[in-house]
């Protein structure tokens, strides 16, 4: 009788074993999956904005200091 139950302690410990590497592998795959559509969202952000001749569609969120854009445009 306790051969059987080991042997049922040790196949229940596998199978909660593998339920949960599942769902961490689930949960890295939804963390990277979003992590990628933002990553899509900002650039058709940024692009939308360089086709409205906006400079942040080039430079996005870090503008070069107004010191350097006022020589740019010269």
């Amino acid at each position: 009788m306790a051969v059987v139950l080991a042997i049922v302690g040790v196949l229940a410990g596998f199978g909660f074993w593998l339920l949960k590497s599942a769902q961490k592998r689930e949960e890295q795959q939804r963390q990277e999956q979003f992590h990628r559509d933002m990553i899509a969202r900002r650039a058709e952000y940024e692009d939308r904005l360089y086709q409205e001749g906006d400079p942040r569609g080039i430079h996005g969120r870090y503008m070069p200091p107004d010191s350097l854009r006022d020589k740019d445009s010269d």
